[in-house]
């Protein structure tokens, strides 16, 4: 998809950033998965496989909770309505 203006792709960044932050402020922390430990939160790209509902997403979210005032990072679901007309790679802007 071809954005007619940088004005809508920065409307679509801003929705996607208040998504992962009202996601991430409303994550509990009391408790974590014990995988949380041996993965290497250093790397650009991280991928989790599991069952549905095993946690995944909440292990990711409890992390970015921790880490979000220092690094810049949200969390994209690819289930979101936007990514299923778009490509992620499209949705890369520029800061």
């Amino acid at each position: 998809m071809v954005f007619d203006t940088f004005a809508q792709i920065q409307k679509i960044r801003e929705r996607l950033i208040r998504l992962s932050n009202e996601l991430i402020r409303r994550i509990p922390t009391e408790f974590s998965r014990y995988i949380k430990t041996e993965i290497d939160w250093e790397d650009q790209l991280i991928g989790i496989s599991g069952a549905r509902g095993c946690g995944k997403t909440i292990m990711l979210l409890q992390y970015l909770k921790k880490v979000q005032k220092s690094r810049n990072a949200i969390y994209a679901s690819l289930d979101d309505i936007y990514f299923s007309k778009n490509k992620l790679w499209e949705s890369t802007i520029p800061t």
